[in-house]
């Protein structure tokens, strides 16, 4: 395949959504590298594409959702909350606007085909680092958390535990649960070539890469969000519309493969109770986490209680984060915020036209924003802001010839 210019600029800008939303090297641990990255290729693609999709920008709905979000935070921010303990509500802006200048200058499915291409490498790599740690051909290397209690265990930029070995696969993130968001984000975008069995040959093995990849993390979310994607793809796919006798055993396949998820080693440890009645980390830190935020969004459900803000740290018990992105933001910019984003989330997904009913999607994609605090990440804004188009006419011939995007 002939690289040049153009086909290096369209991937550079795929590759920096991806290590931009959280990765563990690049964004996690220190965000100032990848606040100086993203911010030097914004501005590089707004003088890049100045003669071709900087109108398209202005006129689209995903600009109206920006000044709409933006009025939210800056009132929020300036007028009804000023005690203020930091000021990540600087990130959550940016990052809106760093993913509305990359996201509005790609069509919908060369985006979606560069994201497999990347996505997959990213998988093979992680599934090397997975397999050698597992096997101790690779030896971690012991960091100490910046500004917190505990230690990070990385190799080759990916963080393969806290303190202790995860024995989990969770790639370039900071844990499994974050890594799964990507894995899962590749398989709804190909809904339609999946379910229409019109997969390239290619695309067939970087599926299966990705599907492997997923089940290595041994996340629960990721797992529940696979099998309801599956079932999308399997229930509307072209093969059961003409064989509808085989859709009970479609329903008892797919109800044992949930069972034997949830019984694995893993999850079945994070759902119950150890051995001296000790409920699970990550069960008691989401459901405080859901209960008390759910209860401060109820409390303040018009302007809620601030970003970072005193207020909601001392009604959160000091716990200025949150593990699920939804009732975070919701807690902190109210119902207002939350009816906007899941309006625009809607209309994102319907647009992508994946050929199944998109209320289920959006069903599945709240369920995958409940596990990691990436609302406000540019991955999540994949599914909020307008690509430049949803046309799927002469893609492969665009990508086969380097035209620009």
């Amino acid at each position: 395949m002939r690289i040049n210019r153009k086909k290096i600029v369209d991937y550079w800008g795929v590759l920096v959504i991806i290590l931009g939303s959280g990765s563990y090297s690049f964004a996690h641990k220190s965000y100032v590298p990848a606040f100086i990255v993203m911010l030097l290729t914004s501005l590089f693609y707004l003088y890049y594409d100045k003669h071709a999709v900087n109108k398209h920008r202005l006129h689209t709905l995903g600009f109206v959702y920006c000044l709409i979000y933006g009025g939210i935070i800056f009132v929020n921010r300036f007028i009804i909350h000023t005690d203020v303990l930091n000021h990540s509500w600087v990130s959550w802006l940016f990052n809106l606007i760093f993913s509305f200048v990359i996201i509005c200058r790609y069509p919908f499915y060369v985006f979606k085909k560069i994201y497999l291409n990347v996505l997959t490498v990213l998988s093979i790599i992680s599934l090397i680092v997975f397999g050698g740690i597992e096997l101790e051909l690779f030896t971690p290397q012991i960091v100490n958390r910046p500004g917190a209690e505990g230690q990070y265990m990385e190799f080759f930029f990916h963080c393969v535990g806290w303190n202790f070995l995860f024995h989990r696969n969770a790639g370039l993130f900071h844990e499994p649960g974050a890594y799964q968001y990507f894995l899962n984000f590749a398989l709804i975008f190909f809904i339609p070539e999946i379910k229409e069995g019109i997969l390239k040959r290619k695309e067939k093995w970087q599926m299966l890469v990705i599907v492997i990849t997923l089940l290595t993390t041994l996340s629960t979310m990721a797992y529940i969000a696979f099998l309801g994607i599956i079932s999308l793809i399997i229930f509307f796919s072209k093969y059961v519309r003409v064989h509808r006798s085989w859709g009970p055993i479609v329903v008892l396949l797919l109800l044992g493969l949930f069972v034997i998820a949830i019984n694995s080693p893993i999850i079945a440890q994070k759902i119950g109770e150890n051995d001296v009645g000790e409920e699970h980390i990550s069960k008691v830190t989401r459901a405080r986490d859901l209960i008390t935020q759910s209860e401060m969004t109820l409390e303040q459900p018009i302007w809620g209680y601030g970003i970072a803000t005193k207020n909601f740290a001392n009604r959160n018990y000091g716990n200025t984060g949150g593990c699920i992105g939804l009732v975070n933001n919701s807690a902190s910019l109210g119902l207002l915020w939350l009816l906007i984003f899941l309006c625009f989330a809607y209309r994102g997904i319907k647009r992508m036209q994946l050929g199944v009913p998109t209320i289920l999607v959006l069903f599945i994609f709240i369920l995958i924003e409940c596990n990691e605090n990436f609302v406000d990440l540019p991955i999540t804004y994949l599914f909020i802001l307008n690509f430049l188009n949803y046309q799927r006419i002469n893609v492969d011939t665009k990508i086969k010839n380097n035209e620009s995007v």
